[in-house]
């Protein structure tokens, strides 16, 4: 983590991703890297969970190629007409699917090792001015997720990477 934001509560990232193995493998590495992650299976509960979050989610990290309902670039594009500032970090294991990149949006092929997906997200939030001291960061969400009836929310996981992990590609 850099200096920036030592000392006061990680930012939130919402993931989505409609891989459960995928979501949960990212989900992880960014909570072992002191990350807050609220995740989605699909665009549609991304959208909720961002609206019932209040402007606390500090980056989105989503595949473009979603499985249900609108693409990671649409998502992307509609959550910043709510808050232009959100920084975006898009994945896909089809590159050519990525037709633009706006300002302030990062992508990662997949398949990525842990610490290509961190330089990514970490650069990304280094760009962002809006990270919140603890006292300003809600609860994560606790609900069903709306996309086929899968589990959406987790808590908070410990810091730091574990060194196997970091060589690891799915």
């Amino acid at each position: 983590m850099s200096e920036r934001i030592r000392g006061i509560e990680q930012p939130t990232i919402l993931l989505v991703e409609d891989d459960a193995q995928v979501r949960k493998l990212v989900s992880e590495w960014l909570r072992r890297s002191g990350y807050i992650v609220q995740e989605c299976s699909c665009a549609a509960e991304a959208v909720r969970v961002f609206a019932q979050q209040n402007g606390h989610i500090s980056l989105l990290v989503t595949d473009v190629d979603l499985a249900e309902g609108m693409s990671g670039n649409a998502l992307a594009e509609r959550i910043q007409t709510l808050r232009p500032e959100l920084r975006v970090v898009l994945i896909s294991g089809l590159p050519q699917n990525v037709t633009r990149l706006r300002d302030g949006w990062h992508f990662v092929p997949k398949p990525f090792a842990p610490a290509d997906l961190l330089a990514e997200v970490e650069a990304a939030l280094s760009e962002d001015t809006g990270l919140r001291t603890p006292a300003d960061q809600p609860a994560p969400v606790e609900s069903a997720d709306s996309c086929r009836g899968r589990a959406g929310v987790r808590k908070q996981a410990p810091n730091q990477i574990a060194d196997e992990s970091r060589s690891a590609r799915w």
